[in-house]
């Protein structure tokens, strides 16, 4: 009879350890990702990478940058692309997901300082492929 009792508490020690660490992988595991949600941390992060353009801000916008494009292109000839341009304004129009792809449209307002349109005001809207890579969105430049 004692052997009998032993396997019966047994079994209900290895069905409640099994329940418990059931209960803690699924207290531990974030919840998927949403494709709504995906898209707004897309959004918030396209948003927050041009505002560091318009505040000219432009070291921290090389951050935005995939690191395939940093690789390649200097912090240093990345600032100097942005000289002769002062951003005013952005706003993301559109965002569309295909997994970690993303490509995003952002109506952009800017001056050029060149001596023929320098007090003049432009705006156009800039298409831009967008690459998640472990968990963070980065500006995929053409070529990269």
């Amino acid at each position: 009879m004692g052997k009998k009792k032993w396997m019966r508490d047994s079994k209900r020690i290895g069905f409640g350890l099994f329940l418990a660490s059931f209960f803690f992988i699924s207290c531990t595991t974030a919840p998927p990702v949403k494709k709504a949600d995906e898209r707004e941390l897309l959004r918030n992060r396209v948003d927050q990478c041009w505002q560091y353009l318009v505040k000219q801000e432009v070291e921290k916008a090389y951050q935005c940058e995939a690191p395939s494009f940093r690789e390649k292109v200097s912090i240093f000839e990345y600032v100097n692309r942005y000289k002769l341009v002062k951003y005013m304004d952005a706003q993301v129009s559109k965002v569309e997901l295909d997994g970690d792809r993303g490509k995003v449209s952002t109506d952009i307002t800017y001056r050029m300082f060149l001596r023929h349109i320098e007090r003049k005001e432009l705006k156009k809207s800039e298409q831009e492929a967008w690459i998640k890579i472990k968990d963070n969105w980065y500006h995929l430049p053409e070529g990269f």
